[in-house]
């Protein structure tokens, strides 16, 4: 048996990623003192979203006090072993590491003000949901969910081969179209972008 692991796929440039991004790194902070690992994937292909660049990632990392690895996952097989289908998208496995919740941090989104502008403020993220399995599996009780949809921006890069994918519109829900599997793929990035335990 290993750590209870964290796997969350995100980006800079995702304002649904910016929108939780200073929770989570309290969430990270607060639940790696518990024995959680945590590791952040970012799999865009930054040649299209400069934003998402390594050294923006590593400086982004910094900015936010990211207590993780942030890894750049270069050939984005890891995104498709996952199946990650958004950002933010959010696997939690077990300390067998099967997984037990995939899905959102916690209901807040950000408000869309017009188009590239948006309120990161009036709903600040918490992480209800994600902290509600958290604390159920460490305390050895069942998770409420086994999925819980996210609200987010499709993996840009790998949306179209993944398992899980968009339905039609930038902004929606993604589908589940069969379950991913429980075993956990290697993960294989080609850059640490940030410190962490793992």
């Amino acid at each position: 048996m290993g750590k209870p692991l964290l796997i969350v796929f995100l980006c800079n440039h995702c304002p649904f990623v910016k929108h939780i991004a200073p929770a989570l790194s309290q969430f990270a902070l607060e639940y790696q003192q518990r024995g959680l690992a945590v590791l952040g994937i970012m799999s865009n292909d930054f040649s299209q979203y400069p934003d998402d660049a390594p050294d923006k990632m590593k400086r982004e990392a910094d900015r936010l006090h990211y207590t993780f690895p942030y890894l750049y996952d270069e050939t984005q097989k890891v995104a498709h072993a996952y199946a990650a289908a958004c950002t933010p998208d959010f696997f939690l496995f077990d300390k067998d590491h099967k997984l037990v919740y995939r899905g959102q941090f916690d209901e807040t989104r950000p408000g869309r003000i017009s188009s590239g502008n948006y309120d990161f403020t009036s709903t600040p993220a918490t992480g209800k949901d994600l902290r509600a399995d958290d604390d159920a599996f460490l305390a050895s009780q069942p998770v409420r969910y086994w999925l819980m949809l996210s609200r987010a921006c499709p993996s840009l890069s790998v949306t179209a081969e993944s398992d899980f994918g968009a339905n039609g519109s930038r902004w929606g829900y993604h589908t589940v179209r069969r379950t991913p599997s429980t075993g956990t793929p290697v993960v294989a990035c080609s850059t640490v972008m940030s410190t962490g335990t793992y």
